[in-house]
This record gives structure tokens, C-alpha cells and sequence, in this order.
């Protein structure tokens, strides 16, 4: 019996007559309702079942699979089909509708088979795989439908016990297992089976223990939305927990195909969740799965070959004996090598849509046409050659080996998805494309019909490679999609003893056919990958640049803030740090009188070197210098080959990779300082990166501006005789200067905060609060004379004067004493008024006119008196600033001429100050010994006798004896010394530091 025909009786076990047929009109509802009739079981007759192990007799099943789907009949012909997952689609969609006709929501001419012409179980199988489905309507001539072909009947009929017990879940299993939370809702669940285009989701949460990892806990599938479907429930408000199936029947990866068929058969399910050892969601085994292992494409050519040989084996032969034993040998090559090709080209279909899924064909072609080593070329994009995309491993690395492209796209193109065998010595003749075909088809060699020109002759780059993988012969098979040649497959052998055959030839001929729909797949992916990949980039950036932007809307609301530049500096460092995302931020401040530059906030650094750390600002020996120079963002990638500036020791001592500089400069473009970032790695700044950074020193500047600002309008208050004050609109006292103390007497901090006009005489307030209304709106002004109450409640007169900030929320103030003729009566007291007038009324009708001149001599002898008292003061600044230099050389006289060395630090042990003698003696680049600490310079036996003399020295605050002992150069070299301390005493009488005297001692 031929193994691909099925005798009546075993056709009769598949088919499943009797199916569910509906007419083209009957509403939704009925439909449904009959679908879940059908399917209706007792609870304790499956339990029972389930627990004895008896699984579902063939006719339960049967009755299963009538329920599954309704066929939709019009007089007695077949229509079409309505599936449950058809009433998935509309449930998702919110689109059932239970009066709906079945008609509206069916599969028009469904796959249907002829009862008279299915004679072979392959067709069956075929139609499965080709149309995706899984049901088969079986009809009779006339397309009247007779039964229903499913899986499931499939499976129990093709016994494959034999074939399903040799191999395992982990070859079929489904690892792209789609889940869902078990809160979710059936209409949720329903949705996304509908867009997935799956019968089943698994529930499925996080693990406790592991959040990368998901638990299983149960299954819901189409089958169970079927059923609350046809109880009219609302699906958007049921839980999927409460609808799924649990407990769930689990396999294990290493479990056989049949072990997972009979657990099937057993508990009555179509799919098992697959876990690994701890219990965690692996994959999903389902009866499709089950069908892969045979799949038609595999088996179905498989068959037909063995069944043609066997048919040429039981003719009787004439002419000798028939060598049975070498033929069925070539047989079973054949048939092994048709079964690797055919499962070659399944997982290509299958494979994640990449170029390296490419690198399949490598690994499979040595066995399926018996070559020593296979190469998978690829035209670059730009078309200027192959690139290596796979190769044979167990022949060795290959390497990145490229080819010119002298015709070799026209040469792929002209073959026509052609196998074609090159052999070492076709190289030395003109082979034409038509000779080389002519020798691998085995047949005479014809002439073309036109000219035999160059474009007819085999590129001669295609036997650039035989030299050097020691071809003597290739079978080249051009890959080529739909549109254009991709490249080529090279199977190459190292000899000739093993001839190519035409079958060799074939098999070539049928994967250049097989692989060119894969390659159009390819490059749709790959077209899609980087669309996604250009969008997630895109993305990317936007997210940073919203980052940033936040973060610079929030620094420049806290510059405007704050007139205080450490404060700012300090919160910018810790913002730069967590929006760049780097190691090291520093705020480097410009010395005003000297070429170095000191950090005076950081992140990163140690504590010791914050404030006290210098770099110079040469823009050859800083990276700091040359950003200060170019007064534009600089980055540098790698600070090891860094060559337009050198780098400091500053960088090195924390080793420091890449970085990237922003100068800090005022409005006028003169440089304040450098605000930098720095990484341990090298990396890669963008410009977004370069905006952000230069935005916040730009923020930084700005803050540093009106802190100098603010200091030298105090400066400005401080210095200047006459009365000056800044008021609210309402004219609350924000700010006066010293002179208040002068003039008035009132403490500076008793004025501030309350109104102006509790100063002034109230007969003299009207006309302040008309001077007050007419800068409110803004009009033209002059100077107002009002009276001002003082500390001995006295009331000298004033020249006041009142001008609107910005925007009009401050009023500035200036108020010069004036001599007003009648002024030293005016006690304000019990004897008199304030007016000077008799009887010491405090009416202000009769006004008192001073003359210019007595007002102009008046203002002169106040000036006369400030200027003399405005230079003793400067001469006494002079003598002060002159005895301070004086000292200041002395003091570097000192520091400096010694022979003996002299070194500065704070108590923590770390070098703040050295003189120049400590650095020769030591060998070392002043820059160098900043920020350094004992440890660095000190023999290692003798660096605990120098850390307890130092901490008895600070602990006492008395000069200790010196101690002998050993320094290290920069070379290695010890240097013998006596070592002796003194503590520094601050404004508080406390140490601050410690200065220590070096002395060179005999070896």
C-alpha cells in the first residue's frame, strides 16, 4: 500500500460527519447558542474523566470540533463557515451583534475539499499550511457539504507515536508567547487575540523574585470567550483571572513530542504551557505545533521520493542483478539531503527577519551538497562590492573579505536564479556564461546566438577568492529577491574527486527559488527596522532635548532667584551631573591677577581639592585654557591622544577619558570661568549636549553679573553722603544706605520694611504722596523738599527725588539735607512747630523761599567737609595698602629664598601651598603637588611616624621636636630629611593648618 493513500475505513475515522450547518440568515445569536450547546459537558463527568486518565473518547471529540465552527449553507450548497475565532474578531471590535445575520460575519467560499478526491493525507496537511486555517470543509460533488476535517481528527489519525517519541518540546515549541495580566478584561484579552491572529493568550505575572521573568497562571482562549459570549455577559468588565482556565498543565523543555501528545489526549487540552526548572514561563506547545513535526513540506517530498524509488526497485530489471545495497545507500543520501533542504528552507521562512538568519544557509549547505566550505556574499548599499555576511565555521575564520563589483550584479541578475559551477581553470579561458551553463547542465557546449562580447563572459573577480580559500571548484547560487541581486552563495570544494552532479545543480536551482521570497521579507525588515530604528533615535533625542530644556527652565527660575553665584554653582553642578549623566562636573572661577584657573564647585572631586584645586590657563596645557581661549563648547573624546592641548594633572590624577567645556562669560564677552564635564570613558558628546552645557554657564554668568552687580551698588550705598533707599510701589522701604546713621540717626535694620511716609512731616505729605502718584503713571516729575523725621525727633529738610525701576514694582529714591532758613527753630517739640511759625502751629500755609545763593554756599561747605574727610581717608588707605605689600614680600622673601623647604596643608594632611625649594627637592611640577597628600610623598615605613607627628602637632597646637625621616621623589629616589611643625592659628585662636619646615640631613 502506497504510504500517502488512506483506504475508506481510516478516511471514514477522519472525517467528522454530521457538522453544525446554519442557514445564511439565522441570527448570530442562534448561532452562537448552538455552537455552545454542542460543547456543553457535565462537571463531574469531565472531572471524572479527567482524573481516571482516560482523556476524550473519539466521540467527545468529535462533538468538540463540531462545535468549533458552523457551516453556513444556502439551499444545500456550502457558502462559507463562521469559526470561533471569527466571533473573537467581533467581540473585540465591539461589533457583535446578536440579530446580525451569520452571513454578514462569515468567511465567504471557504478551502473546501472533495470527499471523491481526497485520497491522500499530504493534500489534507497542504491546505492546512498554505491557507493557515483549521477546519476543513469536506463536500460532495455537487458542493454539498458531507464533514469537517480538523487537527485534531488529523492528529489522532496520523498515529505518530514513533515519530513524536525521538523528539522534543524544545523543537517545536513557541517561544514568542504573547501574555496577559490577569486583571485585564475578556474584551482586552479578545482584542488582542483579534490582532495577534491567535487562538489563546497565557495569564501571566511578574515573579516576585525575578521581574524579568513572568509566572503562569492560567490560559484563556477562544473557546471561553465563546461561552460568555453566549451568556450575554459584558466582556469590557469581567476579569480575565476569572475567566481563565487553571490550574495550567506544564512540560518541560526536554520532554518528547509524545509525552506532550498523550498529556494532551489525557486532560483534554489543545495547548501546554512549557516552564523551565523554577517554573517560569518558557513557551507554548499546541496542536499546531504537534503538526510541525510533520510538516508537509518536509515529509510530503520526503514520501514521494522514497515511494517513486521503491516503485523502480520492485520492477523486475533485465540485464544482471539489481545492486540493491549501493542504491538504496544513494536513497537514503538523497532523501537525508531533500529533508536537510527542505528544513533549511522552513527556518528561513520562520527566522527572525535579519541578515544573520542568513548565516543558516552557511551552516547548513556543506551537508546538504557535500563542500568543504560555504560563503554568504551581500552587495553593500552603495553597490561598490560584497561584504561578508556568514561563513563555514568549521573551516575557520574567513574574515571580512570583500570583492569589486566589475559586473558581478549584472552576473547574479543574468543567471535567473541558476546554479552555476566555476571551476580554478575557467578563469584562464574566455568561459562565456553560456559555456559555464552548458558544463554544469552536463550537456554539449552551444555557441550564444549573438555576439560573444564581454558582457557575455564570466566575471573574472569571481575567482578572486579561490586563491585564497584553496577552491578548486564552487558552486555560485545568486541569491536574488523580486526587485534586484542580493548577492551570491559560494559552496566551495578543495578538490575534484567529488564531481558536481545535476542534482547538485538542482538542489542549488530550487533554494535560489525557495530563498528569493525570504529575501524580499529581508528587505522589507530591514526597511522597517531602520524606519523604527531612524524613529527610535529620533525619539530619543526629543526626550533628551525635553530634559534638558526642564532642566534649564528650572536653573533659570533659580538664578532669578538668587543673587548668591556659590549657592547657584552649587545647585548646576548637581543638575549638569544628572542630566549629562557623567562622572565629574566642575566650575572653574578665572583668578583676576594670575594664569590659573580654581574650581570652586564640582561633583566627583574629593573634598579636598573643591576650592583649593588650580589648573592653568594656558590654552596649550588645559583643556580648561583652551575653551577659555576659544570661548566656544569644546569636547575631546580621548584625553590619552588628545593633541591641541595637554593635559593637566588635575584630569590625569582621576583618570579622565573624554570631556566637554563650556566658557562662562559676562555680557561683554570677557571670560569669568569654565564649566566642564568629564567621564572616565571615552564618549561621545552631541550637540544637544554642547547647547545644554553652554545654556547653563550662560545661567551661571548671568548670576555672577548681578552678584557683582549687587556688591557694587552696596559698595556705591555704602560710599555716597547723601540719603539713598529703594521702595516697593506702595513705597515700603526695601533697602537704604549707611548714611541714614548720619543723617537721621535710625539704625539701618529698623528702617527697612516699613513705609516711607511715616518719615516724612505730615504737612509734608501730600506733596510727597502727588510725587508718589505721578511716578506711578508715569509722568514727567521733579524734585519735591519735604521734612524728615530723625532720631531726636528733630526735622532737617531734604531734597527728595523719586524715579520707577522696570516695570514699575521699584521706586528709587535719592534725598540730599538741604539748610532751610528757619530750619533751627523747627524742634518739632512742645515750643514750637515744625513750620518755625509763632505759636508753633503746624499748618503749612505759609511756605519759606531760600534763596539760591544761601542754598549753593550751603551745598559747597558740605562738600568742602566731605572731600577733606574723602582724603584722609584715602591717605590712610594708601599707608595701610603699602605696609600690606611691604609685608607681602617680606612674607614671599621668606617663603620663598630659604634653602630649606617649606610646605603649607591643611589639618587633613593635604598640600595647599609649597615654596619653590619643596619642588626641587622633590622633583615635581608645583601643579602636581596641589591637592596631594602624605601618603604620595612619603617613604611607606616611615608614613606612619609623619601622620602621628602631624596629629600631636595639631592636637597639642605646640611646636614638636623634628623627626628624621625619608620623602620620595618623583624618580623613586628616597631624600633623607628632618621634618618639623607649627600650627597656624585663625581669627578664632583655633588651628586652621599646619606649616612645616623641610631640611636636607646627611644620608
Amino acid at each position: 500500500m502506497a504510504l500517502d493513500r488512506l483506504p475508506p475505513e481510516q478516511l471514514d475515522r477522519a472525517i467528522i460527519y454530521d457538522p453544525l450547518c446554519v442557514a445564511a440568515d439565522t441570527p448570530l445569536s442562534i448561532v452562537v447558542a448552538r455552537m455552545s450547546a454542542l460543547r456543553g459537558v457535565c462537571a463531574l463527568e469531565e472531572s471524572a474523566a479527567i482524573a481516571s486518565g482516560e482523556g476524550d473518547p473519539p466521540e467527545r471529540q468529535r462533538q468538540y470540533a463540531r462545535s468549533s465552527c458552523a457551516l453556513v449553507v444556502e439551499g444545500d450548497r456550502l457558502i462559507g463557515i463562521f469559526t470561533e475565532r471569527d466571533l473573537v474578531r467581533l467581540s473585540a471590535q465591539r461589533s457583535y451583534d446578536p440579530t446580525l445575520p451569520v452571513a454578514d460575519a462569515m468567511t465567504h467560499n471557504p478551502t473546501a475539499v472533495k470527499r471523491s478526491r481526497l485520497d491522500s493525507i499530504f493534500q489534507v496537511l497542504a491546505a492546512f499550511q498554505n491557507h493557515h486555517i483549521r477546519h476543513l470543509p469536506v463536500i460532495d460533488d455537487d458542493g454539498r457539504p458531507i464533514g469537517l476535517l480538523t487537527a485534531t481528527a488529523l492528529r489522532q489519525l496520523l498515529d505518530p507515536s514513533d515519530l513524536l517519541k525521538v523528539r522534543h518540546v524544545g523543537e517545536v515549541v513557541n517561544l514568542a508567547v504573547l501574555t496577559i495580566d490577569p486583571e485585564a478584561s475578556l474584551l482586552t484579552a479578545a482584542q488582542r487575540m483579534t490582532e495577534a491572529h491567535i487562538s489563546c493568550l497565557v495569564v501571566a505575572r511578574a515573579a516576585r523574585s525575578r521581574r524579568d521573568r513572568l509566572e503562569p497562571l492560567g490560559i484563556i482562549t477562544e473557546s471561553d470567550i465563546v461561552q460568555y459570549q453566549a451568556l450575554d455577559l459584558a466582556l469590557d468588565h469581567m476579569p480575565v483571572e476569572m475567566a481563565m482556565s487553571a490550574p495550567l498543565f506544564t512540560l518541560k523543555m526536554e520532554d518528547s513530542l509524545w509525552a506532550a501528545h498523550q498529556r494532551m489526549q489525557q486532560k483534554r487540552v489543545r495547548r501546554l504551557v512549557v516552564v523551565d526548572e523554577l517554573g517560569y514561563l518558557t513557551g507554548l506547545v499546541t496542536q499546531s505545533s504537534l503538526l510541525k513535526a510533520l510538516d508537509p513540506v518536509e515529509l510530503y517530498r520526503t514520501v514521494q521520493a522514497l515511494q517513486n524509488r521503491l516503485r523502480y526497485l520492485e520492477t523486475p530489471q533485465t540485464g544482471g542483478d539489481c545492486p540493491v545495497p549501493e542504491e538504496m545507500q544513494q536513497l537514503q543520501a538523497h532523501l537525508e539531503r531533500s529533508q536537510r533542504l527542505a528544513r533549511l528552507n522552513h527556518d528561513l521562512r520562520h527566522a527572525k527577519f535579519s541578515t544573520a538568519a542568513l548565516g543558516l544557509l552557511a551552516d547548513n549547505a556543506p551537508f546538504v551538497w557535500r563542500c568543504d566550505r560555504a560563503i554568504v556574499l551581500r552587495f553593500d548599499r552603495q553597490g561598490q562590492g560584497f561584504s561578508i555576511a556568514a561563513t563555514f565555521p568549521s573551516s575557520g575564520p574567513i574574515g571580512a573579505a570583500t570583492l569589486a563589483d566589475h559586473g558581478l550584479r549584472t552576473f547574479a541578475l543574468a543567471l535567473e536564479r541558476r546554479a552555476i559551477i566555476l571551476r580554478s581553470g575557467d578563469r584562464t579561458a574566455e568561459c562565456t556564461l553560456e559555456e559555464a551553463l552548458a558544463r554544469t547542465a552536463d550537456t554539449p557546449n552551444r555557441p550564444s546566438d549573438g555576439d560573444r562580447g564581454d558582457r557575455n563572459l564570466v566575471p573574472a573577480d569571481c575567482f578572486s577568492l579561490y586563491d585564497r580559500y584553496s577552491f578548486r571548484s564552487a558552486l555560485w547560487i545568486p541569491l536574488v529577491s523580486s526587485t534586484h541581486p542580493w548577492g551570491f552563495l559560494i559552496l566551495g570544494r578543495g578538490d575534484d574527486r567529488d564531481r558536481w552532479t545535476p542534482t547538485d545543480q538542482s538542489l542549488g536551482n530550487q533554494l535560489a527559488d525557495d530563498v528569493a521570497d525570504v529575501l524580499d521579507g529581508f528587505e522589507k525588515y530591514e526597511v522597517l527596522e531602520r524606519e523604527l530604528e531612524r524613529h527610535r533615535r529620533h525619539a530619543e533625542r526629543l526626550e533628551i532635548q525635553h530634559r534638558q530644556q526642564q532642566a534649564l527652565v528650572q536653573l533659570h527660575h533659580r538664578a532669578l532667584r538668587t543673587n548668591d553665584p556659590q549657592k547657584l554653582l552649587a545647585e548646576a553642578v548637581d543638575l549638569v551631573q544628572r542630566v549629562l549623566e557623567v562622572d565629574y562636573v566642575a566650575s572653574f572661577e578665572r583668578q583676576p591677577n594670575g594664569p590659573l584657573l580654581q574650581l570652586r564647585a564640582g561633583h566627583g572631586w574629593p573634598s579636598t581639592l573643591v576650592g583649593h584645586a588650580t589648573v592653568s590657563s594656558d590654552p596649550t596645557r588645559s583643556h580648561a585654557g583652551h575653551v577659555l581661549q576659544a570661548q566656544t563648547p569644546i569636547a575631546f573624546e580621548d584625553l590619552r591622544i588628545e593633541r591641541r592641548f595637554g593635559g593637566e594633572p588635575l584630569l590625569h590624577n582621576c583618570r579622565i577619558v573624554s570631556g566637554l567645556g563650556a566658557p562662562i562669560l559676562d555680557n561683554d564677552g570677557t571670560p569669568l570661568g569654565v564649566l566642564g564635564v568629564y567621564r572616565q570613558t571615552p564618549s561621545h558628546f552631541t550637540e544637544d549636549d554642547h547647547y545644554f552645557l553652554q545654556m547653563v554657564a550662560h545661567a551661571i554668568a548671568q548670576v555672577i553679573q548681578r552678584h557683582r552687580a549687587c556688591l557694587e551698588r552696596d559698595h556705591f550705598f555704602a560710599l555716597c553722603r547723601d540719603l539713598l533707599l529703594i521702595t516697593d510701589a506702595s513705597g515700603e522701604i526695601q533697602q537704604v544706605n549707611p548714611a541714614i546713621a548720619t543723617l537721621l540717626g535710625h539704625p539701618v535694620v529698623r528702617i527697612q520694611g516699613t513705609p516711607l511716609q511715616a518719615l516724612i512731616h505730615s504737612n509734608d505729605r501730600p506733596r510727597f504722596q502727588e510725587l508718589l502718584q505721578q511716578v506711578r503713571d508715569g509722568l514727567p516729575h521733579g524734585e519735591v523738599e519735604v521734612r524728615l523725621r530723625s532720631q531726636q525727633q528733630t526735622w532737617p529738610w531734604f531734597s527728595f527725588r523719586l524715579v520707577a525701576g522696570e516695570g514699575g514694582h521699584r521706586l528709587y529714591g535719592t534725598a540730599r539735607e538741604m539748610v532751610h532758613p528757619g530750619q533751627g527753630s523747627a524742634g518739632g517739640g512742645p515750643g514750637g512747630g515744625p513750620g518755625g511759625g509763632p505759636g508753633g502751629d503746624n499748618s503749612d500755609d505759609t511756605q519759606i523761599t531760600v534763596s539760591p545763593e544761601v542754598r549753593l554756599k550751603a551745598q559747597l561747605e558740605a562738600l568742602r567737609t566731605m572731600n577733606i574727610q574723602l582724603e584722609g581717608e584715602l591717605r590712610d588707605r594708601r599707608r595701610a595698602e603699602a605696609t600690606r605689600q611691604e609685608n607681602e614680600r617680606r612674607l614671599l622673601a621668606i617663603f620663598e629664598q630659604p634653602a630649606i623647604g617649606i610646605i603649607y596643608a591643611d589639618l587633613n594632611g593635604s598640600w595647599q601651598q609649597m615654596n619653590q625649594r619643596m619642588t626641587e627637592l622633590l622633583r615635581y611640577d608645583p601643579i602636581e603637588l596641589m591637592g596631594l597628600d602624605w601618603a604620595a610623598v612619603v617613604h611607606p615605613n616611615d608614613l606612619k611616624q609623619v601622620l602621628t607627628y602631624l596629629t600631636e602637632t595639631a592636637a597639642t597646637q605646640n611646636p614638636l621636636a623634628p623627626i628624621a625621616v625619608r620623602l620620595r621623589r618623583r624618580d623613586g629616589q628616597s631624600l633623607p630629611v628632618h621634618l618639623s611643625a607649627s600650627c597656624v592659628r585663625g581669627s578664632s585662636d583655633r588651628a586652621d593648618g599646619l606649616v612645616l619646615l623641610v631640611h636636607l640631613r646627611d644620608r
